[in-house]
């Protein structure tokens, strides 16, 4: 993982040191009748390099396909952990880590917790995983190889053309994911993901979890603390999720805010232009970036190479815009320049 985006964690910091600080009354072992009867991660050496420099183990625990038939199936979810380095007055915990997506590998974000300021993430175990279906987790479910490869058309779907190829492609990507799922396809669901949280935390010998998640894993952390409420410790949740009007007016209302972040964007690269020469106002600089699209419409980036570019299939301030604390490092003043919010 790389650092710089660790460094962009400013909420996850400041709330992970915030409840470091609190007594660790809770951060108790489970049952012993519940440990007994669950299954167990059988830990070894990770593959990941970053792992391994870092001295994680990692695991594959068997959990049921369906969970309505515990004793039926089993698939595999992969697990790390890198375990806490207090002594055991000080302990506070597991803590889980899910990055997003919903589909996003967790597997090597038990790094995060030396990333916390001032040393508090080392009371934790940090767990990392990657969900059902993804990544190292067994069957891991891939529909289409090359779906995101380019060139791929227009995402603004500006005439009807566009608009008919994404429909079919969008078809034909189900069509591809039903013939790969097989019966996993059917137990992909985010109670299914909550259900594989519970038998780590089970495997652990936990009687509570911590939780750290952002994006779609705000919302398997509420989805999580709805169906197991006395299960969580502490949570810390970050870009959350409006439960209320999860899916398709989320995404509306997600980009209604890359709009506001891309104004703000347009405005810093004008705060700059005796370096980036787009327009001394946010108002010439947008009006510059929908030019540059429009040319590229008709004359494709990368034509004379083969390999062309779309206007919109390839990165767009949306990519940037999430991401405001990285801008101080393209700045004239390097850095130290404080990051716009």
């Amino acid at each position: 993982m790389e650092r710089k985006t660790v460094k962009g964690l400013v909420l996850f910091t400041a709330a992970a040191t915030m409840l470091a600080v609190a007594p660790a009354s809770g951060a108790s072992a489970a049952p012993a009748a519940e440990s007994a009867g669950a299954a167990k991660i059988t830990w070894g050496q990770c593959e990941s390099p970053g792992l391994q420099r870092r001295g994680a183990e990692c695991g594959l625990l068997d959990v049921p396909l369906d969970y309505a038939k515990p004793n039926g199936k089993k698939i595999q979810i992969a697990v790390s952990r890198i375990k806490a380095k207090v002594a055991a007055k000080d302990y506070q915990g597991i803590m889980l880590v899910n990055p997003g997506g919903p589909g996003g590998s967790g597997l090597t974000l038990s790094v995060l917790g030396e990333y916390v300021p001032n040393g508090a993430g080392e009371a934790y175990d940090w767990i990392g995983f990657d969900p059902r279906g993804v990544g190292s987790s067994v069957p891991a479910l891939s529909c289409d190889n090359d779906y995101f490869n380019g060139p791929r058309p227009e995402y603004i779907p500006w005439n009807q053309s566009i608009e008919q190829t994404w429909l079919t492609r969008s078809k034909n990507y189900a069509k591809a994911c039903g013939k790969a799922g097989g019966a996993l396809l059917d137990h992909m669901t985010t109670v299914d993901s909550v259900n594989d949280m519970e038998s780590i935390r089970k495997s652990l010998g936990a009687s509570q979890i911590n939780f750290y998640g952002f994006s779609y894993g705000t919302y398997l952390g509420q989805v999580y603390g709805t169906l197991h409420p006395s299960r969580v410790r502490r949570m810390v949740l970050d870009g959350n999720v409006d439960v209320r009007k999860v899916w398709y007016q989320a995404n509306l209302d997600q980009d209604v805010n890359f709009e506001r972040n891309e104004k703000i964007w347009f405005g810093w690269l004008a705060k700059y232009d005796s370096v980036y020469h787009l327009g001394t106002t946010a108002q010439q600089v947008e009006l510059r970036w929908y030019a540059e699209q429009n040319k590229l419409r008709s004359a494709p980036a990368g034509a004379s190479s083969g390999r062309t570019s779309s206007p919109t299939s390839s990165s767009t301030p949306a990519t940037t815009s999430r991401r405001g604390w990285s801008w101080p490092r393209r700045s004239p003043a390097g850095p130290t320049t404080r990051t716009p919010t």
